[in-house]
């Protein structure tokens, strides 16, 4: 659809208001400690594949998730992805910088991990917020 979209809209033909369609991007976060299962769950939601092989994120990595809401509201979702040694990094803020929301990970089998959300939800709120100063809405997944 978005492909016909773009030759309609470069041909002269698209009229927007007629479909009222809206492209939306949010950027979301995947954060916790490292061997979680962050990138896991990311390839398993964006790719719909599981590799049980252990490969740990160096930095930062991000995969894309479109998504259609109400037939007109095309979603891409950028997930960012970032390694679990990075919350004391100095990179994170700009990793942070523009995210919509964010995801932080623990793993049910680790109990030092849990302890580690605090953490991670303290960072997010020292260096990151919405555009109207509210903190960004946080989802916590047990792995």
């Amino acid at each position: 659809m978005s492909s016909l979209k773009e030759a309609n809209r470069q041909s002269g033909s698209f009229d927007s208001t007629k479909y009222d369609i809206e492209d939306l991007l949010f950027k979301v976060l995947v954060i916790g400690d490292f061997g979680v299962g962050k990138t896991s769950l990311i390839r398993r939601y964006t790719e719909g594949v599981f590799n049980p092989a252990y490969k740990i994120t160096i930095g930062v990595d991000f995969s894309l998730k479109h998504l259609v809401y109400n037939g007109n509201k095309h979603i891409t979702l950028q997930l960012w992805d970032i390694a679990g040694h990075e919350r004391f990094g100095y990179m994170t803020r700009v990793y942070y910088k523009y995210a919509t929301a964010a995801v932080i990970v623990y793993d049910l089998s680790r109990p030092a991990t849990l302890h580690s959300v605090l953490k991670w939800k303290a960072d997010l709120a020292a260096k990151v917020e919405l555009p109207n100063g509210r903190p960004l809405p946080v989802l916590l997944v047990a792995n």
